[in-house]
């Protein structure tokens, strides 16, 4: 994770994009994220983790509503985190379940566990 951004601000920044895409819906959450630029916005302030965690929603968002990729941020999806974050939630459920936190990836949305974050129900952690 970046070295200042802490796990409380990325439990924080992921339930203020949620609460925002939840409010405004999936296409207009994506039409806004994309003209505000914000992901790339976040990638050169060297906020890696907001921009991929946001390029993951809007790419998942794109092939629920089937909507073509955005071209812009190509060179940044070979990008991953290392090591992988998990939401504190999973952490907590593997712990009291006795279950591995390196579950198989097939549990997570493919466009998240390809940058290394590990998110199982964008709408339910909302």
């Amino acid at each position: 994770m970046d070295e200042y951004f802490s796990r409380r601000q990325f439990e924080k920044f992921k339930s203020e994009v949620c609460h925002r895409m939840k409010s405004l819906g999936n296409i207009r959450f994506l039409i806004e994220v994309l003209e505000s630029d914000a992901i790339m916005q976040y990638w050169e302030a060297g906020q890696r983790v907001q921009s991929l965690y946001l390029l993951s929603v809007t790419d998942y968002l794109s092939r629920l509503e089937e909507v073509p990729l955005c071209s812009r941020y190509h060179e940044i999806r070979c990008m991953r985190i290392d090591p992988p974050i998990y939401s504190v939630s999973e952490e907590l459920y593997c712990k009291i379940m006795g279950v591995p936190l390196e579950r198989e990836e097939t549990n997570y949305i493919p466009e998240f566990v390809s940058h290394g974050i590990m998110e199982g129900d964008l709408f339910r952690v909302c």
